[in-house]
């Protein structure tokens, strides 16, 4: 079922909208970056956005936030919206692949509802280690791999580093300071691991995630809404998908523009491992 669903997501998004905007949307959608061209890469690398390519607790909070809104207007109970958002959730980690970063944010996510469900406070940082702990003991060589190290260190530094940096920017207006401390939170837990794993290291990403997360979320959910329409209505799919056409092109344009700007990003020396684990 999982892997016919990702086909028909793969099928209709590749039909509708012309690439390379239609490999960039399969990307945000599934994670799937075989067939976008090896210097749009680069750009995204570069201007510090390539996260949005690599299906993550950001697409899984967007995908939550979508589902909640639709189901509200729908005036079910309390308990039936969490259930059904966690099953969704699992179901879209299973079409994902299981990624780390997706398993990590769904696990994550249905332990929080568990705790309001049964009125019990719930913790960021036992949810975190929670999710390590049961995605190693299914694979213990998962420890590893880029895609686990990056979704829980990153996370860590925004659960502990965001609070800190809003104190620090409490002067700022709310709507720029929320996402700049969580951008540049996950900045400081991204840039040992951009090092060791790429070479590269992008100094803009703070900024350029402010105005591109944003529009990220849009691309996500009208991707959702063509995969949704084509199954029963190409033409209404096809309007959606021209809409969405012009989001990724913007993405692109802005990725092209940071990662254009001087010292946007910068080539380091691979540091050992030891150093990315140092406080």
């Amino acid at each position: 079922f999982s892997m016919s669903m990702r086909n028909k997501i793969k099928s209709i998004i590749e039909r509708l909208i012309h690439p390379p905007y239609n490999f960039l949307l399969i990307g945000m959608l599934l994670g799937e970056k075989t067939h976008i061209p090896p210097e749009l890469k680069d750009v995204f690398i570069e201007s510090g956005i390539m996260h949005i390519l690599a299906v993550s607790g950001l697409h899984v909070g967007i995908i939550a936030a979508a589902l909640f809104i639709f189901l509200n207007s729908l005036r079910l109970p309390k308990r039936t919206k969490m259930i059904l958002v966690v099953l969704i959730l699992i179901m879209y980690a299973s079409i994902t692949g299981f990624r780390p970063s997706v398993v990590r944010a769904t696990i994550m996510f249905s332990l929080l509802v568990t705790g309001k469900l049964i009125n019990r406070n719930r913790n960021l940082y036992i949810s975190l280690f929670l999710a390590a702990f049961l995605i190693l003991l299914i694979n213990p060589l998962i420890l590893y791999d880029a895609g686990f190290l990056l979704s829980f260190i990153v996370t860590f530094f925004i659960i502990y580093l965001s609070p800190i940096l809003q104190e620090l920017f409490s002067n700022t207006i709310t709507w720029i300071k929320n996402p700049l401390s969580v951008s540049m939170a996950a900045w400081l837990g991204i840039f040992p691991l951009s090092a060791y794993f790429f070479s590269k290291v992008s100094l803009i990403s703070v900024i350029s995630n402010i105005f591109i997360v944003p529009l990220t979320a849009i691309a996500v959910i009208l991707g959702f809404i063509i995969f949704f329409l084509g199954l029963i209505s190409i033409p209404l799919a096809t309007l959606i998908a021209k809409i969405n056409y012009f989001v990724l092109m913007l993405i692109t344009f802005l990725a092209k523009l940071f990662s254009s700007l001087p010292f946007s990003f910068v080539y380091v020396a691979q540091p050992l491992i030891i150093f990315i684990f140092l406080p």
